[in-house]
């Protein structure tokens, strides 16, 4: 064999060397490829059911909403309005977006934002409906408690809750948990009455807050996990651009009232039940103008916050609105009319509502009446509110009345205050005492010391109750931090004597503004139907000294004798129809009646004689009358 033949079949051999190395790189890649694949796959079908998870827990996540079902994700009638016009996440690409537009509902939704409990109350196709907000469990029956919302909030993380608060305009990633609010909230300070930490951090009162205005220290909030403390300065009107996205900075104070507003949107604003864009809000009689606008402003931000993104830039979103309607006790008195069945008449049936809620006490006083032929046939309204006249107490309101008890414990024992070195702080209408210098503060630890007693008193002022004893061992906070627990003698005389004294005084005024209210109105009517509203006016105290008052025909200007005072108590729940109109629901589900588009009519002279602003006195006397009745 040549050199030339041998040089041949060896290149011949390398030549197929390489050709069997390549054809055996090539089955190991495929194989490789194949376990990738299949890795990958696998890697894939794990995946999916952890995404799945985590997309079923959007609204959980953020508030104890009942978990989404599998179908929302993947059936083309549904979707999930965070992913409109979004591309899919690769780990879920069958999940489908919806157009938060096409769930826009047409109804309005009604606020009655109050001191200690807030009602939300909305149309569904023309039926009036109650929200419950912050329930542990949406699976559980309703009752009739469930829609009185607690208008509180509770800090437990500060740390994790606000950085995505101050970061994010729409939906914020809280996680529940690090925040809560109303039932749960409330739910976690009744539990841990007795605990300094968890009543130090939950916030109560964010209606009275707004009446600050930096006239009084500024209010302090700890949170529970870090004992950050937070302080809250006064509000401020921050008014939305309206048809334009909001923005958020790290530089934001943090509005409380903004924040409960944003919670019930998210209550409301729930996928199953859908999109609401027009709000409705009354507020105290007493209210000056300048703070209902400020509370507006925080819950335009609120509300608008719980709404999905992809709505913002959309044309339906200029619908948005939040605007004032009529009065707590005007609102209340639509509703109690229909739920008294009383009947409007032609001259009209005059009424007058005493309001006495957590923190104010309003009087609204007027007739109900059918329309006129121009009223009925050029404007088609069913009915018509007059009102005469509207007055109140700013001071006389459930929760008032308790911290001013607090207060009058704490005098009576200030010994003890004084031997451990105790501050408390003082009710904004509470006086000063003779050395009270180091006794009273604006601290957390003063602020918390007053709530740990009014939890305590509470029992006793809503239902009578006494400790046979007349001893109260609470845990309260000295100056120093430590905690000690000191014995308090409770002086139930004097209380009750405060009490039926502060509740005399709303009596007599109430009777006197309404005098005033016919009198420049020249009303002159035969008979008077007045209803007790809010919650406090259950308490039999004040229902014994109208009784008295009407018995003893004290309630009507002298000349006035055959006018008949018709009393009717409070309208109470039913766990039997938890929706139905009671003391408290009663002013939201008298709104739906009074919003713009309705049957109803208002004409309010006071209102347009004051422009708005609540009045800036209050009036006091005494009446004779002819007749009497309760119901």
């Amino acid at each position: 064999m040549t050199f030339i033949s041998v040089f041949e079949l060896y290149e011949k051999q390398q030549l197929e060397k390489k050709q069997l190395e390549k054809k055996q790189l090539k089955k190991t890649v495929d194989v490789l490829d194949q376990i990738a694949k299949r890795r990958a796959a696998q890697e894939q079908a794990e995946k999916k059911p952890a995404a799945q998870q985590t997309l079923l827990e959007l609204d959980k996540l953020l508030s104890p909403l009942p978990l989404l079902d599998p179908s929302e994700l993947t059936d083309p009638n549904k979707g999930l309005w965070e992913f409109w016009q979004q591309t899919a996440p690769e780990d879920y690409p069958g999940l489908l977006g919806r157009n938060p537009a096409e769930d826009v509902q047409p109804w309005p939704v009604t606020i009655d934002f109050g001191t200690s409990s807030t009602v939300v109350a909305f149309k569904d196709g023309g039926k009036k409906r109650l929200i419950r907000v912050g329930v542990k469990d949406f699976f559980a029956k309703a009752e009739a408690e469930h829609f009185e919302n607690p208008t509180v909030l509770e800090f437990v993380d500060l740390d994790k809750a606000l950085p995505p608060w101050q970061q994010s305009a729409y939906k914020p990633g809280i996680k529940w948990g690090d925040l809560r609010c109303s039932h749960e909230a409330l739910a976690g300070l009744r539990d841990n009455e007795g605990d300094p930490a968890v009543t130090a951090s939950i916030l109560t009162n964010l209606k009275h807050w707004a009446l600050r205005e930096g006239k009084e220290a500024p209010l302090r909030i700890q949170d529970r996990v870090n004992n950050r403390e937070l302080i809250l300065p006064p509000l401020e009107l921050k008014n939305p651009v309206k048809g334009q996205p909001l923005s958020v900075s790290s530089d934001d104070a943090l509005d409380p009232i903004e924040l409960y507003a944003y919670y019930l949107g998210l209550a409301i604003n729930w996928r199953k039940r859908g999109i609401f864009l027009r709000y409705y809000m009354t507020f105290p009689v007493t209210y000056p103008q300048r703070i209902k606008e400020k509370i507006l402003s925080s819950f335009r931000r609120g509300l608008q916050r719980s709404l999905p993104e992809t709505l913002i830039q959309q044309d339906i979103f200029n619908r948005f609105e939040v605007a004032e309607v009529a009065s707590e006790p005007a609102a209340f008195a639509v509703a109690a009319m229909q739920m008294h069945g009383i009947e409007p008449t032609e001259e009209g049936v005059t009424y007058g509502v005493f309001d006495f809620g957590g923190g104010t006490t309003d009087f609204d006083f007027g007739i109900y009446r059918e329309p006129n032929q121009e009223e009925e046939e050029d404007d088609d309204y069913e009915v018509v509110f007059e009102h005469f006249g509207a007055s109140g107490d700013s001071y006389l309101g459930g929760e008032n009345l308790l911290e001013n008890l607090a207060y009058r414990v704490f005098q009576q024992n200030q010994e003890i205050l004084r031997e451990h070195r105790i501050a408390i702080s003082k009710p904004v209408n509470g006086g000063y005492f003779t050395g009270s210098e180091m006794l009273i503060d604006t601290t957390q630890a003063a602020l918390t010391n007053s709530q740990l007693l009014m939890a305590r008193l509470r029992s006793f002022m809503e239902e009578g109750e006494e400790n046979s004893e007349g001893i109260e061992k609470i845990k309260l906070i000295k100056r120093s931090g430590e905690e000690v627990v000191a014995e308090l003698e409770i002086p139930y005389e004097d209380l009750n004597a405060y009490l039926a004294q502060r509740m005399q005084s709303g009596v007599d005024k109430f009777f006197a503004a309404m005098n005033k209210a016919f009198e420049e109105h020249n009303h002159q009517p035969e008979q008077v139907h007045v209803m007790l509203a809010g919650n406090a006016s259950n308490s039999l105290i004040l229902q014994n000294l109208f009784s008295k008052k009407i018995e003893q025909n004290d309630v009507l200007a002298e000349g006035d004798n055959g006018v008949c005072v018709k009393l009717y108590q409070p309208l109470s729940m039913s766990d039997n129809s938890p929706e139905q109109v009671t003391a408290k629901t009663g002013v939201a589900l008298g709104m739906l009646d009074l919003v713009p588009g309705s049957a109803v009519k208002v004409v309010n002279h006071a209102h347009q004689q004051s422009n708005g602003e609540g009045p800036s006195h209050f009036m006091s006397g005494g009446f004779v009358a002819g007749c009497s009745s309760q119901l």
